[in-house]
C-alpha cells in the first residue's frame, strides 16, 4: 500500500488514537476505533500479538512507543533524546525499523525484539529515511541523498547491509513499498511543472522492478 500524501498521519495519532486510549472507554471500544483509524491511515497492527508501533513525546523526547490493544499497556522502546519516527514491522513481526538522529544525522535502526537489540542499519553521513520491507523480510528499501541532493532510492540487504542504488535521476522521490510478491517496488516521484499536464508541479506513483529497471508511471 502506498499513498503520497501521508502527512496527516501524526495529525490522527495525536487527535485520534491517544486521547481515546487516555478516557474512560471500555477495552472493546477502544480497540474498535484504534483498529478503524489505524486500517484507515495504512498503519500495522500485528494480529498475533495485538501491539502498534507509534511515536509519542509523553516521555519528553520523541520515542517509539507500544501498545497493547487488548490491555491498553504503554511501552518505550527506545528511550533516547534523539528524534524517533518512522515505525516498520518486518512481516513476521519480530523486528521494527525507525529512523532516527542519534548518531548526529537522519539514519535507518534496526530493533530485534528476539535478540533485544538495536543496530544503526544505514550508518551513513548522509540523510536515510522512509523504510520498507520486502515480503520475504530479508530486504529493506529506503530513501537516501547519499548520491544526489534530492534523494534516490535504494535497497539494503538486512543480513549483509550491502547497498543497492535503484534510481539515477534529478526527481524528488519518496515512499518506496514492496509489492506483495516482492518482484517490483511502487514509490512517489515529484514531477516538474513542465513534465505535468496541468503546468503545476505534481506527485505521482510509479512502479520499476525489484532491481530498479522498467519503471513506469502509474
Amino acid at each position: 500500500q502506498i499513498d503520497c500524501s501521508t502527512s496527516a498521519i501524526g495529525v490522527w495519532f495525536l487527535f485520534y488514537i491517544l486521547p481515546v486510549y487516555q478516557t474512560g472507554h471500555s477495552i472493546f471500544m477502544r480497540n474498535i476505533v484504534a483498529v478503524v483509524v489505524l486500517s484507515f491511515i495504512g498503519l500495522e497492527v500485528i494480529a498475533q500479538t495485538g501491539e502498534v508501533a507509534f511515536i509519542s513525546n509523553r516521555d519528553g523526547y520523541p520515542d517509539i512507543f507500544l501498545v497493547d490493544l487488548e490491555k491498553g499497556n504503554f511501552k518505550n522502546l527506545t528511550s533516547d533524546p534523539a528524534i524517533e519516527n518512522d515505525p516498520v514491522w518486518s512481516p513476521d513481526g519480530t523486528k521494527l525499523l525507525f529512523a532516527s538522529n542519534r548518531s548526529g544525522n537522519n539514519d535507518i535502526y534496526l530493533l530485534d525484539f528476539t535478540s533485544n537489540t538495536s543496530i544503526n542499519l544505514t550508518d551513513h553521513p548522509s540523510v536515510d529515511a522512509g523504510a520498507s520491507w520486502s515480503p520475504d523480510g530479508r530486504e529493506v528499501a529506503f530513501v537516501s541523498n547519499r548520491d544526489h541532493p534530492l534523494g534516490e532510492i535504494y535497497t539494503m540487504r538486512v543480513g549483509s547491509q550491502q547497498v543497492k542504488r535503484l534510481t539515477f535521476n534529478e526527481y524528488y522521490e519518496v515512499a518506496p513499498r514492496f509489492s506483495p510478491d516482492g518482484s517490483r517496488i511502487a514509490f512517489c516521484r515529484q514531477l516538474p511543472p513542465k513534465e505535468t499536464q496541468s503546468g503545476a508541479s505534481d506527485t505521482d506513483i510509479f512502479v520499476m522492478d525489484r532491481s530498479g529497471g522498467s519503471v513506469r508511471q502509474v
